[in-house]
């Protein structure tokens, strides 16, 4: 335990220093208020006289953008709850048709994030369009179809265990060993477990952990990934379904039922530390679009592209009815270090 304390006391040592000379090479760009003010005043005031209906202009431009959105079609219409066929079916302004299915022994719809099986999406003519399955509520796969019910895209997704913690000595602190039935193991590379600065152009790479901490925690280096189709105990799944996350393996696109490219993605054990009000650091896995490869007539790569974006899934709640893979919003720099 005091070895333990001691590498937690070093590790802290480690990041505030690597902090600090990032804040001394990128020395904050002071900004007077005032003279801020004053130019965004004067800029205004120049744009009004060169075109006096500017300002009229841009309120009608609100206006009308605030209309829209109190009017959008994609708007809900009306929301069903079928508890007889453990369904949840919300139809859209523009009669497009989503619908959640949940197990079979699901009691309440209210409450039953971990028993979704699957979200299908309808167009206004009963088509198909896209196909979302789940594995005790998280999600394995999305299949996007063209207008002719062909394959369009498939998105395939592994299933991880993410605790949040604030040391890598720290990761699996609450993970109970009875529970590794449930998943396979996998290694990520040194490379893979990097340190950004909370700057306030957003999260900069400042270096990776040096290789002697990282094999004094070996378990830094492990990734736990739930095993497909598995059973799980209700009384197992209550003690980690909150630190269960799906992260992207690959996107396979298809054109005449071939595949014509991948996107191959990873994931990486990101520490962000900042010292904004008082030093903090939160260890938590990312994904990363790594690469994409095209495919010729003969199923060979024929090109490969390096992306190296780090990308996030919206989950199907809080108003997002259906799951997607998205460029993150933070803006990571420096991804390939």
């Amino acid at each position: 335990m005091e070895e333990k304390e001691t590498f937690i006391e070093q590790e802290k040592k480690f990041l505030k220093e690597l902090l600090e000379k990032y804040r001394i090479e990128n020395p904050k760009e002071e900004i007077n208020l005032e003279e801020e003010i004053k130019r965004i005043e004067e800029e205004m005031k120049r744009m009004e006289e060169e075109d006096p209906s500017i300002i009229e202009r841009a309120e009608e431009f609100w206006d009308n953008l605030l209309f829209e959105e109190e009017d959008d079609e994609n708007d809900l219409e009306n929301e069903e709850f079928n508890i007889e066929k453990k369904e949840r079916v919300y139809t859209l302004k523009n009669k497009i048709k989503i619908i959640h299915k949940y197990e079979e022994n699901t009691l309440n719809l209210d409450n039953c994030g971990t028993k979704l099986l699957k979200i299908e999406k309808y167009n206004k003519d009963g088509k198909m369009e896209i196909e979302c399955f789940y594995q005790h509520g998280l999600l394995k796969k999305i299949i996007y179809y063209n207008e002719d019910q062909t394959i369009n895209n498939i998105d395939y997704f592994d299933i991880y265990y993410d605790s949040k913690q604030s040391s890598i000595s720290d990761i699996y602190l609450f993970f109970l060993s009875e529970m590794d039935k449930y998943f396979k193991i996998k290694n990520l590379e040194e490379s893979d477990i990097k340190i950004y600065a909370n700057t306030e152009y957003g999260f900069e790479f400042v270096g990776n952990y040096p290789s002697d901490m990282i094999k004094a925690n070996k378990e830094s280096q492990t990734l736990k990934i739930l095993k497909d189709d598995i059973e799980i105990e209700q009384e197992d799944i209550e003690d980690f379904i909150n630190e269960l996350k799906s992260f992207p393996t690959v996107t396979e696109y298809y054109s005449n039922n071939k595949i014509i490219k991948k996107d191959i993605f990873k994931v990486e054990r990101i520490m962000e530390i900042s010292d904004s009000c008082i030093f903090y650091a939160n260890l938590s896995l990312d994904g990363v679009l790594e690469k994409t490869e095209k495919y010729n007539d003969n199923n060979e790569i024929d090109e490969i592209e390096e992306i190296n974006r780090h990308i996030r899934v919206v989950n199907a709640d809080f108003g997002d009815y259906l799951p997607r893979i998205e460029f993150n919003l933070k803006k990571y720099y420096n991804v390939n270090n």
